[in-house]
């Protein structure tokens, strides 16, 4: 089977509805306090597309044959204080556990660079949760270097 990237267009949103909740479910297992100790919920079509308007996301898709398998999602970001440079960032990236270890994150990974960098736009970042050291290892591999460190108080 031929693992390819393409963006997404509107009939993949169930596709990326479920990505984003299995990415969401994954996370859950893990840290479910993020979630108010709730487990997430599916998101229907129409949820799908108010997020993706109201954060002004682009999805690439990951595909085996014509069949999505994963996705990435970015978010342009366009400061208005001056001395303040655009950048992108990865909203959500989600490979079906079948597919993991493909090279399908370092493909999207590399398609979103391209995407922002044909903007004029050649900074690109990301959050990771502290306990996913696979993500980090693959972050690394790819160039990321830390540069903060998020805190977060429950109460």
């Amino acid at each position: 089977m031929t693992l390819s990237t393409r963006w997404a267009v509107p009939d993949d949103w169930p596709a990326v509805a479920l990505f984003r909740y299995e990415s969401s479910l994954a996370h859950f297992e893990h840290i479910p306090e993020v979630f108010g100790h709730l487990p997430p919920r599916p998101m229907d079509e129409q949820s799908v597309t108010n997020w993706m308007a109201k954060h002004q996301l682009t999805v690439r898709l990951a595909c085996a044959g014509p069949t999505p398998v994963g996705f990435c999602v970015l978010r342009c970001h366009q400061p208005d204080l001056p001395g303040f440079a655009p950048f992108g960032q990865i909203m959500d990236i989600f490979i079906a556990p079948a597919y993991r270890r493909q090279g399908l994150a370092g493909t999207l990974f590399a398609d979103m660079r391209h995407h922002l960098a044909t903007q004029g736009i050649h900074e690109l970042v990301l959050d990771v949760y502290d306990y996913n050291q696979e993500a980090k290892r693959l972050y690394q591999r790819l160039g990321f270097i830390p540069i903060k460190q998020t805190l977060s108080l429950s109460f």
